[in-house]
């Protein structure tokens, strides 16, 4: 992929524990990366997890805020059982799984050196190292 890092073997583990979905492990790390000036490889990820991660709040935003502006109506009855819907809280929790497992898919992609191809996340942050 033209404008993606060389695989550096050093900064893998860095660029890997960027996406690693829990304790906030996702934001800690690429925060480290990014104020320890590291190399170019785990820079690289640690912008595109952070992208990913900011981008990833905004459908569990959305479950969110539907549920609570639809919450009467569902409720009620009328509109859906919500004995299912938001008292086991499925919609959000579905949601951070999907983001989850993109999250681990993507940290074992950085940690072998395979190139990740998310449509627009990964053009803007080419473009930033260029």
């Amino acid at each position: 992929m033209a404008g993606y890092p060389q695989f550096n073997r050093k900064d893998s583990f860095l660029a890997a524990l960027g996406y690693v979905p829990f304790f906030f492990i996702n934001y800690l790390v690429p925060a480290y990366v990014l104020a320890r000036k590291g190399g170019k490889y785990a820079r690289f990820h640690a912008i595109h997890s952070l992208a990913l991660n900011a981008l990833g709040l905004v459908p569990l935003a959305i479950v969110l805020i539907v549920l609570y502006l639809f919450w009467p109506f569902i409720s009620s009855g009328s509109f859906l059982n919500p004995n299912f819907i938001n008292s086991s809280g499925i919609m959000p929790a579905l949601v951070l799984l999907q983001i989850n497992i993109f999250n681990l898919y993507f940290a074992f992609c950085a940690l072998k050196g395979k190139p990740i191809s998310v449509p627009v996340v990964t053009r803007l942050v080419i473009e930033k190292f260029k």
